[in-house]
């Protein structure tokens, strides 16, 4: 884009060439022009990128007249009397309700009637022209929302982008209506990728560049906004892009796009229902530079900074302008209110006000900060207060627990006395529960024998009363069986008396035997039967004496002593068993006191385990105190160490801030013809700096300013590596520290690791005691009631027993192997403790020989920070001094100047044009053929303003400028000898600098439009008028 930002030299050649194809322009009125530009001169700057969208861009006065073109065709003869007004402002005035619509004449209706006449035209001054289009190309119109540029080029060329059809169609094509000419619109092709299709942005005609910027350009609802600054050359009609890194605006659409000096500005906009008020700038003279950004001057704020009046509200659809320098912003509105106030920069006068205001405001920040300050100082004590009270509360805690600690340890003594006790009161009692036990054993055993002995003189008893009853009814059987045989004797008898009368009557009845046959074969079968029944009867009362008599026998022959000596051979046999599982309970009775005792060695070590883990968790808790405190420490240290880096950036930011001042100073003194490094200045003109005293006075400052900035940079580096020294030596030990924590608390989790197993195993042998306690109780049990077997009980006791014994040795042997690993433990712990001790008070040795040095590197950078801070007071002072000085020499040139310029000559306009066009530091350009010249000759940052003077000076204007730079050398003495004396202006000399941006770009005009000029001024004085200088000296 060399186009648009070369030399301006060039581009006025360029301009100038376009501007002389036409013929249309009158030499008096680009004399006109140049005289009023000539008026503006001290007042304003002129851009020189030839900005159309500023109002006091007068490049139009010397481009071909469009209003002679328009006056055949134009339909409203009011704009033939009157100039024609921006678009921004002829948009903003409201029209009456009874105008008609202007929608024929954008269709370009061939048919189109001439609207009726309006009583308010002279108040509306607008015309109207009809748009020629190729037969090829359909109307473009109506569209909503697209870009043009107010004001139209040199040749009246309007420039159409983009665009709403129909509230459906958005467009993205480019239009040009040749407005200087017949009005032909018609599409332009370009190349490269140029903007797509969009609608509400804005854009901006500046010389032959076409800038076009935002949009709405969302197709999905999921897109994003382009951000891309488009431009397009008119001359070869190519686009361009610039997006610089690094912050920028945010895309958005209903924005201003406006431009003053060399950078374009972007306010407002909106985006969806989001509204802005946040101001972009941009230097396009810097298009081309690889570190382009924007600049980013307001953000977008709240409604109570837009109420106070500081900032515009946010709005869109809103108008803004450029004039003298200024930007002023009317209209929009914010989807709630339309907005008809005015804003603008403030006047020159309501700077002091304005920066009066902001110093009050300061102030009261100041004093809020100060009060906050206060306030958390307050808090801050509160809090140490608190934690002092903390900390007095963890002490008196910890003396508690130490106090309890100490009770403790006198407890345990008397605990592990009282267990002894308990211990032999239980072997005691265990003794005596044996002898109790076999006396109960005794005593049961006798009256087991006595219930025998009982038992079996209650058997005899009952067998003898059984017996006397069974010989009774014994008796009482042989009686009744003797009268069972007397009454069936009695029988017999009388059957055979029967029989025999039978017999006596059976002679008388044989005559009735026949007939009795039957009745005597039934008395011989019942005879028969009866014998049969006295004979078992007869058995059975034999068989009954025989029994009787036999158990009456037994009973007499019956044998008392054998059973006797039966239950005596069972009493003795029991009475075996019984002493053999006396003595085996003796024998576990002892195996048991043994063990009791072993256990109560065990109980005793694993006593002093847990006093030596409680002497181990004290020294961890010392320990970790003391790892506590090197943090603290060690924190506080960091703290102090990132102070001290922030106060080294601070001071790197301040003498950054100081060099670049330095080198602006010696960039500015440089450009003024004054050399910083020279001793002396040799000039043919005499100045009123070649004999001040400020130049020593500047050179004493540079040479102190050198001398600090090296110091400061060398204190900068030592303390850089003191500081990465101290903070390396404090990682070091901090990480050596936080090891020895480490393993410290490896070793105490092992400690209580294997405490945690003894007591496991101690656990798990009062198990094993209890079962071995509740087996003896049941073996006591089964021998008391006889059921224990007599083979396999031994052999189980034997086996207990040694099982018993092999657990007791192996938990012996594994408790002196622990105890010797953690006494080990700790004696690595103690000797780790002592170690860690001594490098805590070396490190703390270390940290406060840090310290002093931090002190004294502060001390060292106060201390510069003073004499930088003199040095810059002094520096700025001397900078006002010199640019007030160069102000006055260039007021004082500039009334030369018009002095110079009172003979008025056409053919000098004409040469003084041409010569400020083709560059103001070049002799060899020559005029253009058809002798007109671009309007815009002046340039105040690159071409000199005074190239074409050299032929109009006389020796007065000499003799009266050698007579000003004489007084203003003698005021200046003065002034300066006054500044040595006082320095009364050091608070307002800051302020003016720093705090005013149009004291900056007044400066920065004056050190670029003034410092090549002058010199160069100097130079053809002292090569054309050697004899100028005489009066002066």
């Amino acid at each position: 884009m060399a186009f648009l930002f070369k030399n301006k030299k060039n581009q006025d050649r360029v301009l100038a060439s376009r501007e002389g194809l036409p013929g249309s322009t009158s030499t008096v009125g680009s004399a006109a022009a140049r005289v009023v530009r000539d008026e503006k001169g001290s007042l304003q700057r002129s851009t020189p990128t030839a900005s159309l969208n500023s109002l006091d861009n007068d490049g139009s006065v010397g481009s071909p007249d469009p209003y002679v073109r328009r006056r055949g065709e134009s339909v409203d003869k009011v704009a033939q009397q009157l100039p024609q007004q921006p678009m921004q402002q002829t948009q903003s005035q409201p029209q009456p309700p009874s105008q008609p619509s202007d929608l024929p004449f954008r269709n370009a209706n061939p048919a189109m009637q001439s609207p009726p006449t309006n009583p308010n035209a002279s108040l509306y001054p607008w015309s109207q022209r009809r748009l020629t289009y190729t037969s090829s190309h359909p109307s473009p119109f109506p569209r909503y929302g697209a870009a043009v540029n107010s004001i139209s080029s040199k040749e009246g060329d309007i420039y159409v982008m983009g665009g709403l059809i129909n509230s459906s169609t958005v467009k993205g094509d480019l239009w040009m209506i040749e407005a200087g000419g017949n009005m032909a619109c018609y599409p332009l092709s370009t190349t490269a990728e140029g903007p797509g299709p969009r609608v509400g942005h804005s854009s901006l005609l500046v010389g032959n560049a076409f800038i076009v910027y935002g949009g709405d350009t969302k197709i999905e609802e999921t897109d994003v906004l382009d951000e891309t600054l488009y431009l397009l050359n008119t001359s070869t009609r190519q686009w361009s892009r610039a997006l610089p890194a690094g912050p920028r605006p945010s895309g958005r659409y209903g924005h201003s796009l406006n431009i003053l000096g060399s950078k374009i500005y972007i306010f407002g906009g909106q985006v969806e229902g989001y509204f802005m008020n946040d101001l972009a700038a941009y230097d396009l003279n810097q298009l081309q530079m690889p570190n382009n950004r924007w600049e980013m001057l307001q953000s977008n704020s709240d409604t109570a900074s837009a109420q106070q009046g500081l900032i515009p509200p946010a709005r869109t659809n809103h108008s803004m302008i450029t004039f003298n320098d200024k930007m002023y912003l009317f209209g929009g509105t914010n989807g709630f209110q339309w907005f008809n106030d005015l804003d603008s920069d403030k006047d020159g006068d309501d700077r002091v006000g304005h920066m009066s205001r902001k110093l009050a405001t300061a102030l009261h920040t100041q004093k809020e900060s100060q009060n906050q300050v206060e306030r958390l100082k307050d808090e801050i004590e509160a809090e140490r207060r608190a934690r002092k009270l903390a900390d007095d509360t963890t002490n008196a805690a910890q003396k508690r627990m130490e106090d309890l600690e100490g009770y403790k340890q006198q407890t345990s003594l008397e605990l592990e006395r009282l267990k002894a006790d308990l211990h032999d009161a239980q072997r005691e009692a265990r003794a005596k529960a044996i002898e109790a036990t076999e006396a109960v054993a005794a005593l049961q055993l006798i009256k087991v024998e006595t219930k025998e002995f009982e038992n079996m003189y209650k058997d005899a008893v009952g067998s003898s009363k059984d017996h006397s009853n069974t010989i009774g009814s014994l008796r009482t059987a042989v009686a009744a069986s003797a009268e069972t045989k007397l009454l069936l004797e009695r029988q017999l008898e009388e059957e055979r008396a029967h029989r025999e009368m039978v017999e006596t009557k059976l002679s008388k009845l044989k005559a009735e035997h026949e007939a009795r046959t039957a009745e005597l074969v039934a008395a011989q079968q019942r005879l028969r039967d009866a014998e049969e029944m006295v004979e078992k009867h007869a058995n059975e009362a034999r068989t009954h004496r025989e029994a009787v008599l036999a158990g009456l026998d037994k009973i007499t022959a019956r044998d008392m002593p054998a059973a006797q000596k039966d239950q005596s051979d069972r009493i003795v046999a029991l009475r075996g068993q019984l002493s053999a599982a006396n003595a085996l309970a003796r024998k576990y009775q002892q195996e048991a006191d043994t063990a009791s005792e072993r256990l109560r060695s065990a109980e005793e070590r694993i006593a002093g385990l847990e006093a030596y883990q409680e002497q181990a968790s004290r020294e961890g808790v010392s320990i970790r105190r003391q790892l506590q405190s090197a943090l603290r420490e060690t924190q506080s240290l960091q703290a102090a160490n990132s102070e001290i880096r922030q106060q080294l950036e601070s001071q790197q930011l301040e003498a950054n801030a100081i060099t670049v001042q330095h080198n602006t100073l010696k960039d500015i003194l440089s450009e003024r013809g004054i050399s910083p490094t020279s001793a002396g200045r040799v000039r043919g003109l005499s100045s009123p700096q070649n004999s001040s005293p400020e130049l020593a006075r500047l050179r004493d400052l540079e040479q102190q300013l050198a001398a600090t900035a090296a110091a400061h940079e060398e204190t900068k580096n030592t303390a850089a590596t003191q500081a990465q020294e101290a903070e390396f030596a404090y990682r070091e030990k901090l990480a050596q520290l936080e090891n020895d924590y480490q393993s410290a608390v490896h070793y105490v989790k092992g400690l209580e690791k294997s405490l945690k197993q003894l007591k496991e195993q101690l656990t798990r042998y009062k198990a094993d005691n209890s079962q071995l306690k509740e087996q003896i109780v049941e073996l006591e049990d089964q021998l008391r009631d006889g059921e224990a077997p007599e083979k396999h009980a031994p052999e189980d006791w034997e086996e207990q027993r040694q099982a018993l014994e092999a657990q007791v040795q192996q938990s012996q042997t594994e408790m002196k192997t622990s105890a010797a690993e953690l006494e080990k433990q700790l004696q690595a712990l103690r000797q780790e403790l002592s170690n860690a001790t001594k490098e805590r008070q070396t490190a703390v040795h270390d940290i406060q020989a840090a310290n002093q040095r931090l002190d004294s590197t502060k001390k060292d950078i106060e201390q510069l920070q003073q004499e930088n801070a003199l040095l810059e007071r002094r520096a700025l002072d001397a900078e006002a001094k010199v640019g007030s000085l160069l102000d006055q020499v260039e007021i004082s040139v500039d009334n030369y100047r018009r002095r110079s310029r009172q003979v008025p000559s056409t053919g000098s306009d004409h040469g003084g044009g041409g010569g400020s066009s083709s560059g103001g530091g070049s002799h060899g350009a020559s005029v253009p053929p058809n002798g007109i010249s671009h309007a815009r000759q002046e340039s105040s940052e690159i071409g000199s303003v005074y190239g074409s003077l050299s032929e109009a000076r006389n020796s007065g204007a000499l003799d009266s400028l050698a007579n000003e730079l004489d007084m203003l050398r003698s005021q200046w003495e003065a002034t300066s000898k006054n500044y040595r004396l006082s320095n009364n202006f050091e608070f307002e000399g800051q302020r003016g600098n720093h705090g005013s941006p149009s004291a900056e770009k007044k400066s920065e005009s004056v050190s670029l439009g003034l410092s090549g000029s002058l010199a160069d001024w100097r130079k053809r004085l002292d090569e054309t008028h050697p004899e100028g200088s005489q009066p002066a000296k």
